[in-house]
């Protein structure tokens, strides 16, 4: 089971322990991400799905599954470079959260981040700015987009094929 959602304005004074915070229950693994690296809720899911069959299967890219949803966000397999890609950084942003695990526990951990963070699902939404940003960023062109059998929201889909061949790429 895996729930996705945004927060507008987060102050993080420190990423690390930020999200050494959201993180209560070992059984629930927590995830969050700068939000204008990601092209919307479909991508999270993408990834989400992608993350959890490779951990089942034994093919996690990271030993822990929170890094592994990092380097697919990011579309690398460098830590340091998906950190600054995708990361959280000191001071205000929006971010993607997001949570994988046993149904019942990551409905119990959403009700308490729901308490903490104010989450806004609406803060995932895609902007045409940060679109053209991601496509800039992942080197997403014209010819691209038009190899995607799929009209609407070909971007979350061509970044989800990415990261899902990123041990054949030089990413």
């Amino acid at each position: 089971m895996a729930r996705i959602s945004g927060a507008k304005g987060v102050l993080i004074h420190d990423p690390r322990s930020f999200l050494t915070s959201l993180q209560l229950d070992s059984s629930v693994t927590i995830q969050a991400v700068n939000v204008q690296s990601v092209a919307g809720p479909e991508h999270l899911q993408f990834i989400l799905e992608q993350a959890e069959e490779s951990r089942r299967r034994g093919i996690l890219y990271a030993q822990r599954l929170e890094v592994d949803i990092l380097l697919r966000i990011a579309c690398s397999l460098q830590i340091k470079k998906a950190f600054d890609r995708v990361g959280l950084k000191k001071g205000k942003q929006d971010l993607a959260i997001m949570a994988i695990g046993p149904i019942a526990r990551v409905d119990s951990v959403w009700n308490r981040l729901k308490r903490i963070i104010p989450l806004n699902f609406t803060t995932l939404k895609v902007t045409p700015v940060r679109l053209k940003k991601l496509m800039s960023i992942h080197r997403i062109d014209g010819v691209s987009l038009s190899t995607v059998s799929r009209t609407e929201a070909p971007v979350p889909g061509i970044l989800a094929e990415k990261a899902a061949l990123l041990q054949f790429s030089s990413g």
